[in-house]
């Protein structure tokens, strides 16, 4: 797959990893527990760290931040990725890799050395949430669970009188 299909700029380099079993294990897994549209997410993790912020960003992840991975869906022939593969792209456009339904993974970045490191912190993230799932850890805190929680929790709070005031603590 030529560079040309990630970016416009063509002196970007792509690399595609040789040992994908993790990365098609953890699109699997997300299909299985999220759903085909779902994309890989994980954070608090140190190996974030060696993951770009993004095209035009400076720096790498943080510990906090949240990594995410687009995946779609494989097909018979490679060629026939492009037009979902650009889609991807564009929808998550700090993203440096693709992951796709059962065959692997496709990373890029600003040169050939940058592009391998990302893949080996890649393979190795995938391999921790494999492992991470089978003892029943989340990969990323759910973020729809604070919504419904605040939602609910503005839903039944009142504004106390004039003359009252609550404390919480003695």
């Amino acid at each position: 797959m030529a560079a040309e299909s990630f970016e416009e700029d063509a002196s970007s380099s792509v690399a595609a990893k040789e040992d994908e079993l993790w990365a098609v294990l953890v699109t699997l897994l997300v299909e299985r527990d999220l759903g085909k549209d779902a994309c890989f997410e994980i954070e608090c993790i140190e190996q974030i760290k060696g993951v770009p912020k993004g095209k035009g960003k400076q720096g790498n992840l943080g510990y906090y931040d949240r990594l995410r991975i687009p995946i779609i869906e494989n097909t018979a022939h490679e060629e026939d990725l492009k037009d979902t593969l650009e889609g991807a792209i564009k929808k998550y456009p700090d993203a440096y890799a693709v992951l796709v339904r059962r065959h692997g993974i496709y990373v890029w970045g600003d040169n050939v050395v940058k592009a391998k490191t990302l893949c080996e912190s890649l393979d190795y993230i995938f391999q921790l949430a494999v492992e991470m799932r089978k003892q029943n850890l989340l990969w990323a805190k759910p973020q729809t669970t604070w919504g419904k929680f605040q939602a609910w929790f503005e839903s039944t709070t009142t504004t106390l009188p004039s003359g009252y005031h609550t404390q919480l603590y003695p």
